[in-house]
C-alpha cells in the first residue's frame, strides 16, 4: 500500500498547466470562431451590394429596352426614359440610393456611391458603384435601346 499517498490528487503545478492549456486551446479556439464570423458577415454584406446593383442595372436595361427615347443629361449622372406607354422615367441616385422616378418616386438600391451614363445611337452604358464597409463595387453593363435612339448622345 505504499502508493496509496499518491492517489490523492494534483498538485497545484499540474493544475495550473492543465489550466494554461486549456486556456490556449479555447483561446485558438475562439480566435477561429471570430475569424469566419467576421468573414461571413463581410461576404454577406458584398452579396448584398452586388445584389442590389445587379437587381438595379436588370431593371435599368428593361426599361432601356422598351424605351421610345433616351436622354442622358447632368453630365452622365440622369437618364431619362421615355416608354412606349409615354410614362417619364428617371434613374438618378440622391443619397446613396438608386431611385427609380416614374409614375412614382422609388428607391431601388441602397449604398450607391456612383451611377453614371454614357452612350450612342446604338448603346447605352451604365455604370453603377456600391460601397460596403469601405469597400467599393463596380458593376459596368450596356445596353442597346430596341425602340429609340439617344438623345444628346456622346460622339
Amino acid at each position: 500500500m505504499g502508493g496509496r499517498g499518491r492517489d490523492r490528487g494534483s498538485t497545484l503545478a499540474e493544475m495550473l498547466v492543465a489550466m494554461a492549456l486549456a486556456s490556449l486551446i479555447l483561446s485558438g479556439l475562439m480566435s477561429i470562431y471570430w475569424t469566419g464570423s467576421n468573414a461571413f458577415q463581410r461576404l454577406s454584406s458584398t452579396s448584398d451590394a452586388q445584389y442590389a446593383v445587379r437587381s438595379a442595372t436588370q431593371k435599368m436595361m428593361e426599361d432601356i429596352r422598351g424605351a421610345s427615347a433616351v436622354s442622358i443629361e447632368e453630365g452622365g449622372a440622369k437618364l431619362i426614359l421615355l416608354t412606349a406607354a409615354g410614362e417619364a422615367v428617371n434613374y438618378y441616385v440622391a443619397n446613396n440610393q438608386l431611385y427609380r422616378d416614374g409614375t412614382a418616386k422609388v428607391p431601388i438600391a441602397e449604398n450607391i456611391s456612383g451611377l453614371s451614363f454614357s452612350g450612342s445611337s446604338s448603346l447605352v452604358k451604365i455604370t453603377a458603384d456600391a460601397t460596403v464597409n469601405g469597400r467599393t463595387y463596380q458593376l459596368i453593363s450596356s445596353i442597346s435601346p430596341r425602340l429609340a435612339s439617344l438623345a444628346g448622345e456622346d460622339k
